[in-house]
């Protein structure tokens, strides 16, 4: 036992420092700043405004004063723990690797319930190193909150149901209220704790359940109802920006086709890289056939399926897969976290059943299973080894502060909020002053701005042609290094 311990001490000083280092190394991005601006302008200021989002010609009406086309639980999460800590992008990150590592934990105590201890271990491991997983524990965004509080839910009807049935179902339900109040796949989640409430105990539900069913939510309605009353037509008018292609359903051969893209594009096909990495991206194909090859092992095994717990993380698999098919029509590769996990724990059911089965000698198992392990790490490794913050963003963030005054005008991605904080002299118009007749002094253009060029190309000519002439004719290149390049407009002009 004593051993046990240690080995999981090892296991984990080698996942934080894992996580640890990419953070310290990972450039910025634009999705973090979304959710850091309004936290810090919620702490400080009082309201939950993404100041420094250039608001014109966006449609997001009001958004400097009310950020509403997120849900907003996860700012609300964040603007505490900056209160705490402080605003960095540090800071935001390491909330993250707490929610994940609270993750880790329901994903061990889920299992155990479901299968076995042995089982939860591998699972718990194999989540840890899953690849997408270590992405999000390094990443300001919502993903690990909302699973959190999703598979939360789950664990908390499984282990209260026999105890007290009302006290699983309001804690449950509360749990996930707020994983939909963090993010719109809280619906997934609520799909899901809706099959295991009808599996285990459609026979015991009464009328007198349905309060305790229905007060998370009434106290969440209430809640963000509040928020919402500030400014109701801005609420209205950012939603339906936000909500374009959120329904696969609307197109069937096109939600399947775009979910099959999702998982190979996110697992190296074709090949892709932000800017600022390399590798063999296309070796991550590994973990994926690894994972399809576990879901059917476990699908097509009578012995499997009957048994109860494993029954369920079929079902959970399918109803997680079903709704990114068919509902969350954006197909970003973020959302993986909400089904990569599910995807460990059948390569655990299916690596404990050959291992005990005797099947395959076991130095196969477990030589596969370190490969699958070992791949994704190091694909992360890799990343950590590029540096892209020290070596892109932050020379570049320097060389912006470097060369303006307070009262220069600078256009910029969002994401240069880590550099430059919430000062006013500084705006994210990825349409560079088409509508808001802006000049700036600098115009930074990376990967996401330049990349927004060819997207205008199609929808709106006219803006395109204008984002292009005026880096021709009014500005020249001063700074081009690591995927950022910086024009300075033309003295005269």
């Amino acid at each position: 036992m004593k051993r046990n311990y240690w080995l999981l001490a090892l296991v984990t000083v080698l996942y934080l420092a894992i996580v640890l280092a990419h953070i310290e190394t990972r450039r910025p991005w634009n999705d973090e700043a979304f959710f850091a601006i309004p936290a810090e302008n919620l702490m400080a200021n009082g309201f939950m405004g993404l100041t420094n989002f250039e608001e014109t010609g966006s449609g997001f009406t009001n958004v400097n004063r009310y950020a509403y086309f997120f849900f907003p639980l996860n700012v609300v999460v964040v603007a505490g723990w900056f209160k705490l800590v402080g605003a960095s992008l540090f800071n935001i990150r390491i909330l993250s690797t707490l929610f994940m590592l609270g993750l880790l934990a329901v994903y061990f105590s889920l299992m155990k319930r479901l299968t076995n201890e042995v089982t939860a271990w591998i699972a718990a491991g194999l989540v840890a190193f899953d690849y997408q997983m270590l992405l999000a524990a390094s990443f300001g965004r919502y993903e690990p909150l909302v699973s959190l509080l999703g598979f939360g839910g789950y664990y908390a009807f499984l282990s209260l149901r026999q105890k007290d049935l009302r006290l699983a179902v309001g804690l449950s339900n509360a749990l996930i209220c707020l994983c939909g109040m963090s993010h719109p796949n809280g619906l997934m989640f609520f799909c899901g704790l809706l099959f295991l409430t009808l599996y285990h105990d459609w026979r015991n539900l009464k009328w007198n359940l349905l309060p305790w069913f229905c007060l998370p939510y009434l106290a969440g309605a209430a809640a963000w109802g509040n928020f919402i009353m500030k400014s109701p037509q801005d609420f209205y008018d950012q939603m339906h920006v936000n909500s374009y292609s959120r329904l696969g359903l609307l197109d069937p051969l096109g939600a399947i086709a775009g979910e099959v893209k999702r998982y190979m594009y996110n697992f190296g096909f074709p090949e892709a890289h932000s800017a600022g990495l390399t590798g063999p991206a296309q070796l991550k194909i590994i973990a994926l056939l690894a994972y399809v090859l576990a879901v059917i092992w476990v699908a097509s095994s009578k012995k499997l399926r009957a048994q109860p717990g494993v029954r369920i993380l079929l079902f959970l698999t399918l109803i997680h897969q079903l709704y990114f098919t068919f509902i969350e029509g954006i197909k970003f590769g973020y959302y993986l976290v909400h089904i990569a996990g599910l995807f460990c724990c059948l390569l655990a059911v299916a690596s404990y059943d050959i291992w005990t089965s005797r099947k395959l000698p076991k130095f196969v198992i477990v030589a596969a299973i370190s490969v699958v392990v070992l791949l994704q790490a190091g694909g992360v490794l890799l990343r950590v080894r590029a540096d892209t913050l020290h070596r892109g963003f932050v020379p570049a963030m320097n060389f912006v502060k470097e060369h303006t005054k307070p009262d220069d005008l600078v256009i910029s991605s969002l994401e240069s909020y880590f550099a430059l904080g919430l000062q006013p002299n500084w705006k994210d118009d990825i349409r560079w002053g088409y509508y808001s007749h802006k000049t700036p002094k600098l115009l930074v253009v990376e990967e996401t701005y330049e990349g927004n060029i060819p997207g205008f190309r199609k929808q709106l000519p006219a803006l395109a042609d204008f984002m292009v002439a005026r880096l021709q004719n009014e500005y020249n290149l001063v700074y081009d290094a690591n995927g950022y390049k910086i024009y300075e407009r033309k003295q005269g002009l």
